[in-house]
């Protein structure tokens, strides 16, 4: 499964993460380099922010081939207890055309 969105900011704000993360046992170093160095720069992200980060990253991680699924229809054709429901295919191919050409 591959998603195609512009989520470059979303890789760079987890790296800026995992730096962040990094620097938490010397938070109080940080702290001291503020107040020597002036104000730094903060970043807040919106909780719409958050969410599609930890979605592409579950997305990234989730596998492509859901195997137990794979492994079930497999058990099923060769006891020949699979079944199609010609009306589902058919429904969801109608539905399909319908979001394809814009017709409702």
């Amino acid at each position: 499964m591959e998603i195609s969105n512009n989520l470059n900011r979303l890789d760079l704000y987890q790296a800026q993460l995992k730096k962040s993360e990094a620097l938490k046992p010397g938070a109080q170093q940080t702290q001291a380099n503020a107040q020597a160095g002036g104000k730094g720069d903060t970043v807040t992200l919106s909780p719409e922010a958050m969410l599609r980060t930890s979605i592409h990253t579950a997305a990234q991680n989730a596998p492509d081939v859901r195997q137990e699924k794979v492994n079930a229809i497999k058990q099923d054709v060769a006891n020949g207890t699979y079944k199609v429901d010609s009306r589902k295919i058919a429904a969801k191919m109608l539905k399909e055309n319908a979001e394809v050409f814009g017709a409702r």
